[in-house]
């Protein structure tokens, strides 16, 4: 998802809560999983920025 749509909207977040919950992640393991990707996606948004100031 985070590879179509970045960042992510409302409902997109709400469908990946309900896929936590279903599968029982807790707080902890969401993060660990979550953040690495976060950081990739807003480093890329980021570089996309500086060459469009160019």
């Amino acid at each position: 998802m985070v590879e179509q749509e970045f960042p992510l909207r409302e409902v997109t977040r709400n469908e990946l809560q309900q896929l936590q919950q279903r599968l029982q992640l807790s707080e902890a393991e969401l993060s660990s999983i979550e953040q690495p990707i976060l950081a990739q996606k807003e480093a890329e948004k980021l570089k996309q920025q500086a060459e469009a100031e160019r």
